[in-house]
């Protein structure tokens, strides 16, 4: 068993993949081709397709729900999604996406995970670890 890091679990389901980190806000707006886009920004250009998004929050406006769902229906979102801070966005498209999500563990998951680290992510439990 690798590092555990237990938070809040929302929604439910088991997800395992390949980790991808940013340091940076994520929008799910920029999520729905299944490569993020956002000039400027660190991951821009990058597959999140299959991955297990970690960063440090959510950003963006109301339509984000929709992208997120029609990146999951397409195939192209990301397994599961980590974050170190509660935003409401992130959390409502998750749900409605059925993809399984942590938030607000005891220590940063954008500082303990690293990108390319194999992470499984139990949003029953609220536990996120790193294999």
């Amino acid at each position: 068993m690798g590092t555990v890091l237990k938070g809040h679990g929302v929604g439910k389901g088991i997800a395992e993949g390949e980790a991808l980190v940013t340091g940076e806000l994520v929008s799910n707006d920029n999520l729905s081709s299944g490569t993020y886009h956002e000039k400027g920004h660190e991951i821009d250009g990058v597959e999140v397709k299959g991955k297990v998004l970690v960063f440090p929050t959510g950003k963006g406006g109301s339509f984000v729900a929709h992208s997120l769902m029609g990146a999951k229906m397409g195939g192209v979102a990301p397994v599961a999604m980590v974050y170190d801070r509660v935003d409401s966005r992130i959390v409502d498209s998750t749900l409605l996406a059925g993809i399984p999500s942590v938030h607000s563990t005891e220590k940063s998951v954008v500082k303990s995970i690293k990108t390319g680290d194999r992470v499984r992510v139990d949003s029953d439990k609220g536990i996120v670890e790193i294999l």
